[in-house]
């Protein structure tokens, strides 16, 4: 009889302090509790945590919209990592504490995996000063391991310079080279619009990734997280058409009866790897379009071939950082013989590698 009174006895006192403990427990809570993804890679994370470790936290992570099983992190550390993540991937993930009663979840963080890492060192060597420059009609490439398992889920964009709109672009990937070509049409020509800055956009499945410059590059480098738009690659888009903004008409000094013909505006280089082979200068008659004349300068510095009748073009003070590396050429001369009338004028650029043929404007003038 002793016995059984002291088995319940025993028994209302370890129900007594079970409950007592539990109504004993801080209320959990998620106050001052913060979570952070520092840096994410292919198949990594980095992350942190600010809260209680003694609230057994704990990372809950699963791909978006999943039904399967969140896998569990536990947090010893306010810096951890993830690893094991699958390339290209959204991720949902909430932070969980616990005590002996209770659980309590925070809100859904979400985070997205990187689809490939570029090979920066290769971009920023092989194009030199050059990375930032482009016009109407370029490709550029850049390398990057693992994007053959992405041929048909590669877009890339033009992003402006305001974020305010974008423009899909011409791209292909041939053996984990990205090639992407700016449209000869990017640019208006009537309004005549001769650079525009713009980002690149890189989307890869359902991820996004801008390209760096070398600044951002040096980041990741050092291991500091790009977190503006000053890191990211910002091409100067100029544009590839000649364009003749204004004629002169004055009277040849040195040729009797002669017309010389000053052209300003923008034209080809002659100083870069860019240059084309040749420039003609091509008259008509504006009243039924027939042929005057035309003359051609081939771009190895020689002097006209012909004293009186000509055309040159010549280099002048540009002080547009944006523009002075691709359209250093911004008068050109021709001298022809001409009656009164209305005349017709344009520019003919051709290339030899690759083989092209770039128009200017035509621009009307009369001779009184």
């Amino acid at each position: 009889m002793k016995l059984l009174k002291l088995f319940y006895i025993l028994l209302f006192v370890t129900i007594f302090s079970c409950s007592s403990d539990e109504d004993n427990e801080p209320k959990l809570s998620l106050n001052g509790t913060m979570f952070k993804i520092k840096k994410i890679e292919t198949t990594s994370a980095n992350c942190y945590f600010e809260g209680n470790l003694l609230d057994n936290p704990q990372l809950l992570y699963r791909v978006k919209n999943s039904t399967k099983p969140y896998q569990v992190k536990n947090i010893e550390d306010s810096y951890f990592e993830l690893t094991n993540l699958e390339r290209a991937t959204e991720y949902e993930a909430k932070i969980q504490i616990s005590n002996k009663s209770s659980k309590l979840d925070s809100k859904p963080y979400y985070f997205t995996t990187k689809a490939v890492n570029f090979d920066y060192d290769e971009f920023f060597k092989r194009r030199g000063f050059y990375t930032e420059f482009s016009y109407t009609g370029r490709e550029h490439k850049i390398i990057g391991k693992g994007l053959s398992d992405f041929v048909n889920d590669t877009k890339v964009f033009l992003i402006s310079e305001t974020k305010t709109d974008s423009l899909e672009i011409s791209s292909k990937i041939i053996s984990d080279s990205l090639f992407f070509t700016v449209p000869e049409n990017y640019l208006s020509q009537t309004p005549r619009e001769s650079v525009k800055k713009v980002y690149v956009g890189i989307k890869i499945k359902e991820t996004y990734q801008s390209i760096l410059n070398e600044s951002g590059w040096m980041n990741v480098i050092n291991g500091y997280v790009n977190n503006n738009d000053e890191y990211y690659l910002k091409l100067r888009v100029i544009n590839s058409k000649p364009y003749i903004r204004e004629v002169e008409l004055t009277e040849s000094k040195k040729c009797k009866k002669y017309t010389k013909l000053r052209f300003y505006g923008e034209f080809l280089s002659f100083d870069d790897y860019w240059a084309p082979e040749k420039g003609t200068f091509v008259i008509f008659n504006a009243k039924d379009n027939s042929l005057i004349d035309s003359y051609t300068y081939y771009y190895d510095h020689s002097k006209p071939s012909k004293e009186c009748s000509y055309v040159k073009f010549f280099q002048t003070a540009n002080n547009d950082v944006n523009i002075r590396r691709y359209h250093t050429v911004k008068v050109a001369d021709s001298h022809i013989y001409l009656e009164k009338g209305d005349y017709t004028a344009k520019f003919i650029f051709t290339y030899n590698n690759p083989k092209k043929v770039v128009e200017s404007n035509t621009i009307k003038f009369t001779k009184k």
